[in-house]
């Protein structure tokens, strides 16, 4: 037989062990659930230095925008201002040597110019305030653009350039697709000093591959990946501003990357290169005209063309003024709207207006105001100095073609001249 009180002890032992290995996971228990709390609180605490952390950079980014946004324009309203009076003056120079100087000043502007807008493209395509907005794109219109906006630098420097017409619908970003093109036509012509440079399209396949190849320098075979890093330059050791900064590369990289658009290249040294961008291919294109252009009715800007300009600052004003009439155009420039309406007797044929106007008036409503006052369809060009995101949104979405200053006297007339080229929208 079991003695009874042997089990009574076993199990009250049982029970004490029991006991004490409660207690001791209960002690154990508690102070875990404050370790747990501790590092709950910790883990709150880091969350809310995280925040905190964040919030810091992007007051520090937004205040980072602001101040390049400003600093940016009133650089480059003094910059357009010089940039055309140095041009009125080229012009009227008859000397040798002090053509020599005035071309110097140009080559100057054109660095300075050239490194202000590279360095904001870089900043933006960084901070990803470009996106591209893709629609159907007659590319031969934009081919054609460039092609009259840098012809003239190419024969400056005995270079010929050719464009191929082209009828194709492309599906793309017109404006991030135009700077795109610009910056390979700048690197073209900069760096060709002899023979053409040739731009056009080839369809392949469902993309249009558009082209831009020149008989220049070339680029050796170990440089063909560096070419698109930042500052990165092939045969430039002295810095010679002449031959740019090293960016344009660097932004059509980025450019291309925003645009979903392949770009490939490839070269002979002392033969030239061959750069192309792979655009998809809108399948309607065949039911193109030859060309757009053919369509419109010409109206090429001469001597009896009126072109109405508003802009606040008195130098850019007189300056812009200087330049249109020197091509022959007749010029109306006012401050505003109100002062361009009554000093008109007749409807202008073209406008071009600074986007930010005095009292907070934009050029949008001073180009619809006279289009207002006249009855009639006036086409405008907006010209702005601003490269803050939100205002340059908001003149995108004005409808009106936007150039960012400090603009080319020849990209200026190149623009004016598509713009009556066209029917007003």
């Amino acid at each position: 037989m079991i003695d009874a009180d042997f089990v009574a002890a076993a199990l009250s032992a049982v029970i004490l062990v029991l006991g004490s290995l409660l207690a001791v996971g209960g002690r154990r228990l508690a102070v875990t659930r404050r370790r747990l709390g501790v590092a709950e609180a910790d883990l709150k605490a880091m969350e809310r230095q995280v925040a905190e952390a964040r919030e810091a950079v992007r007051r520090a980014n937004d205040a980072k925008t602001r101040f390049l946004a400003a600093a940016s324009h009133d650089l480059r309203q003094p910059l357009q201002a010089v940039t055309m009076f140095t041009n009125v003056l080229a012009n009227r120079v008859r000397d040798d040597k002090q053509r020599e100087i005035v071309g110097r000043i140009e080559d100057s502007l054109e660095a300075l110019r050239d490194l202000l807008n590279a360095l904001v493209d870089v900043s933006k395509l960084e901070a990803g305030l470009v996106t591209a907005k893709p629609v159907e794109v007659a590319i031969g219109d934009i081919l054609e653009q460039l092609v009259r906006e840098f012809a003239p630098q190419a024969a400056a420097k005995g270079v010929e350039m050719r464009q191929m017409p082209s009828r194709l619908l492309v599906r793309t970003d017109p404006m991030l697709i135009e700077r795109l093109l610009r910056n390979l036509l700048g690197n073209a012509v900069r760096f060709t000093d002899q023979g053409r440079i040739l731009i056009g399209c080839r369809r392949a396949g469902d993309v249009v591959r558009i082209v831009v190849a020149d008989t220049g320098i070339g680029i050796p075979a170990d440089h063909l990946e560096a070419i698109f890093h930042e500052f990165h330059q092939v045969s430039n050791e002295a810095r010679d501003r002449r031959k740019g900064l090293g960016l344009g590369l660097a932004i059509v990289d980025r450019l291309g990357a925003v645009l979903g658009h392949r770009i490939t290249v490839r070269s002979i040294p002392g033969r030239g290169t061959v750069f192309a961008v792979e655009v998809p291919l809108v399948a309607a294109s065949a039911s193109l005209p030859a060309t757009v252009a053919e369509s419109v009715t010409p109206s090429s800007p001469s001597e009896r063309t009126l072109v109405a300009v508003i802009d606040d600052d008195p130098d850019v004003l007189l300056s812009m003024r200087l330049a249109l009439e020197q091509v022959g155009l007749q010029v109306a420039a006012a401050a505003s709207a109100l002062d361009c309406v009554k000093g008109l007797a007749v409807a202008p044929d073209a406008i071009i207006a600074d986007y930010r106007l005095a009292d907070g008036a934009t050029g949008s409503e001073a180009i619809r105001l006279l289009q207002d006052r006249f009855h009639r369809p006036i086409p405008g060009l907006l010209v702005t100095g601003d490269t803050s995101p939100q205002r340059l949104r908001d003149a995108r979405a004005s409808g009106f073609r936007v150039l960012h200053k400090p603009i080319r006297p020849e990209e200026l007339r190149s623009a004016l001249d598509k713009l009556l080229r066209r029917p007003a929208a």
